[in-house]
């Protein structure tokens, strides 16, 4: 800790907590940007947890389940994370406004994505896990420059907003060959007539022919 009460280089939560309190670290004077790590056996990371720091680097231990709403919304991030193998859950704007770079990979166990989870960031290239039941809600609005997304299988409800905003997008990949629910507009400020949206051999025409997905002009089979 600096003389003026603020903090600088690292924080390293010891070995044997199992849990980050609510707002545990909300509103920590900093002088510097920071490298944060936790420690193998963490399991959960509550609400505003580390809400708005500037970190350098990141490092969540693999063996973490549950990152709550807003833990890390507006926490300054401006690289790539690589989120725990074990993470079922995800909370609402969990990691909103991050300025998270690079590639994102959904761990498997996350069965949904919260609303908001990851909206305004910086991604370039997003993997879904395979079983991915549900998108919320503006889960991935604005986190261009993305090129691609790939939505899995068994994706039944993809919530307004999910992926609105995402100029760059230019090829939707959707592998359920029944069309998932649309709930409002879930593909929002996209460029309809520009954007590909590739499906299932057999179900081409059910797409065409399906409200929300019918906004796609150029709908094919994927390769």
């Amino acid at each position: 800790m600096g003389s003026d009460g603020s903090f600088t280089g690292e924080i390293e939560i010891p070995q044997g907590i199992v849990e980050i309190g609510e707002a545990a670290f909300y509103g920590l004077s900093l002088k510097n940007r920071i490298n944060l790590t936790l420690p193998q056996g963490l399991k959960k990371i509550n609400h505003i947890a580390f809400f708005g720091l500037y970190l350098s680097s990141l490092d969540l231990n693999d063996d973490l389940e549950r990152i709550e709403q807003r833990a890390f919304l507006w926490t300054s991030m401006p690289f790539q994370i690589k989120l725990p193998k074990d993470l079922i859950y995800i909370g609402n704007e969990a990691f909103c406004s991050c300025g998270i770079e690079g590639e994102l990979v959904i761990p498997e166990n996350c069965v949904s994505i919260s609303s908001g989870a990851f909206k305004w960031n910086q991604i370039t290239k997003l993997t879904l896990p395979s079983k991915l039941e549900i998108i919320e809600s503006e889960a991935f609005f604005a986190v261009g420059p993305i090129t691609e997304v790939t939505i899995p299988k068994f994706v039944d409800y993809i919530r307004d907003g999910a992926f609105a905003e995402n100029s760059y997008l230019q090829t939707v990949i959707c592998l359920n060959p029944e069309p998932p629910v649309l709930e409002g507009n879930p593909f929002g400020g996209l460029y309809m007539d520009k954007v590909v949206l590739q499906v299932p051999e057999q179900s081409v025409e059910l797409y065409r022919n399906t409200d929300g997905w019918n906004q796609f002009k150029n709908i094919t089979a994927y390769r």
